[in-house]
């Protein structure tokens, strides 16, 4: 397991602990409560893919797109 707050990127003004995560959406986003400058407060956390993910996902698209344009045009 790994603590949600090691992962969020917050500045240093923005003293956030996350006490609970409680539901996570379709999208991955979490829903939670914890601590905000001295507040109990609710959060949802969207993440970001890391750009290695965009680089793959690009290639992948590349690739196909190649494979589809070498593919001989069906005659009807």
């Amino acid at each position: 397991m790994v603590s949600l707050n090691d992962l969020v990127l917050v500045s240093p003004d923005e003293q956030w602990h996350l006490s609970r995560a409680t539901d996570i959406n379709e999208r991955g986003q979490i829903v939670g409560s914890g601590w905000h400058g001295g507040s109990f407060s609710a959060y949802l956390l969207t993440p970001v893919p890391e750009p290695r993910s965009w680089a793959l996902l690009l290639a992948g698209l590349g690739l196909v797109g190649a494979v589809a344009r070498r593919r001989p045009a069906r005659g009807r």
